[in-house]
């Protein structure tokens, strides 16, 4: 789930750098047309309406560089999260590996130990036979 919401602010933050890009560039048309005089012939109010598409466009970009600050902010946490949560995956692997050698150690301790007990009591029984056959002998006797 994390990977998913990291991806998605990735995005976010790419697009908000595509919007700022395409913003500058309609600003430095903008510009281009107002420092050319374009258009001036055709409207009075021309230059004014140009003025404040100009300082609309520059408002925009203000804001749309604090936001990509912002999702830089963002990003650099985002990184701080995937290299803590792949330091954390490698910690769980690592103890995991461990307890599948103590696991198996265990097991093949509990293979040794079954096996002499096996052992034993088949020397048990061995005895207990030797015994029994001892008994019926001096019995006869």
């Amino acid at each position: 789930m994390k990977e998913a919401e990291l991806e998605s602010q990735k995005e976010r933050l790419n697009l908000k750098e595509e919007e700022l890009d395409a913003l500058k560039q309609q600003l430095e048309v903008s510009q281009l047309k107002a420092d050319s005089g374009e258009g001036a012939a055709d409207a009075p109010d021309k230059g004014t309406e140009e003025a404040a598409k100009k300082q609309e466009l520059e408002k925009k970009e203000k804001e749309l560089k604090e936001e990509a600050e912002r999702l830089a902010v963002l990003k650099k946490e985002l990184v701080a999260k995937e290299t803590a949560m792949a330091a954390e995956k490698e910690n769980i692997e690592a103890k995991l590996t461990e307890l599948e050698a103590t696991q198996k150690a265990a097991e093949e301790t509990v293979a040794v130990k079954t096996k002499e007990l096996a052992d034993k009591e088949k020397e048990v029984l061995e005895k207990q036979q030797d015994l029994t056959v001892k008994m019926a002998e001096l019995e006869e006797k």
